[in-house]
């Protein structure tokens, strides 16, 4: 109960009516970051009533690869991969660590 103490709603609210990215360019964003990134890419869904059901649809993937050293797995699972299928996710993130670390 004391998280929903101190929880407000208007940012929730945020989230689903896009306040929250106001004055941020994720394009820019992305074209500075200078590392490999690895982009686990769950199951996602468009929802007649709230819209994109999950953290990217197929697009956004594609321009996230498109501007940065991107290595893309898609994985069957929902949202929280880690949580869905830990050994898929561990797997994923040592292969990439192992192939991207400077020696």
């Amino acid at each position: 109960m004391e998280t929903l103490s101190t929880y407000d709603p208007d940012f929730s609210k945020a989230w689903v009516d896009g306040r929250i990215y106001q004055g941020f360019n994720h394009e820019e964003a992305l074209k500075n970051v200078k590392c490999p990134v690895l982009l686990l890419h769950a199951n996602w869904f468009r929802h007649q009533q709230y819209g994109l059901v999950g953290a990217m649809d197929d697009e956004d993937a594609a321009r996230v690869c498109a501007i940065t050293n991107c290595h893309y797995i898609r994985v069957d699972s929902e949202h929280v991969i880690h949580t869905e299928q830990p050994r898929i996710f561990i797997h994923r993130v040592e292969e990439f660590v192992k192939n991207n670390l400077d020696d």
